[in-house]
């Protein structure tokens, strides 16, 4: 019996372990390929949208996030301009996934599930928030809070930190 503890017969500990050896290297080909798709997917999100895309998904993350509370008095969408911006990102979705990217999209759907089209718009959206962020204006915003820093204060509690070739960052 191969389960017998004794002489050169497999322990069934010994057999689990290799039996769960087999099958996770036997799916390491399969793991490696859903990382592939879902980057696949996130590449054909945004070399498919235009400037024009990406300014219509950046306008409704700022629609959306302005519904928040802690910034909701700080803005002024109207329902129906909050509207537009739906239909016209729901067809922005719409079109990436079932026309420019239909592939990638069912190919990371089969390997990764649902959590693959969040994924790859997650990086789309930080795409479209990179284009909004290195415009002079708003470079020039993101500056203007270092005026109320405490360099002094910064520069005391961090003095020269670098790190060493014995305590390299850990991230």
């Amino acid at each position: 019996h191969v389960f017998s503890t004794g002489g050169s017969t497999m322990s069934r500990k010994k057999l689990l372990v290799r039996a769960t050896l087999c099958v996770a290297s036997a799916l390491l080909p399969i793991i490696a390929h859903a990382d592939q798709y879902s980057d696949d997917l996130a590449r054909c999100l945004v070399t498919n949208t235009s400037a024009q895309d990406k300014g219509v998904f950046v306008k409704w993350i700022f629609a959306v996030m302005a519904l928040h509370p802690d910034v909701a008095a700080m803005a002024n969408i109207s329902d129906s301009q909050r509207d537009a911006l739906n239909k016209q990102t729901g067809d922005l979705f719409t079109r990436l996934l079932t026309e420019n990217c239909k592939q990638q999209a069912q190919q990371a759907i089969l390997f990764d599930g649902t959590t693959a089209i969040s994924s790859a718009f997650e990086v789309l959206g930080r795409s479209a928030t990179m284009s909004l962020m290195t415009d002079d204006k708003v470079t020039a915003g993101m500056k203007d809070f270092s005026k109320y820093m405490d360099a002094q204060k910064i520069m005391k509690v961090l003095g020269n930190s670098q790190p060493s070739a014995a305590n390299p960052p850990t991230h």
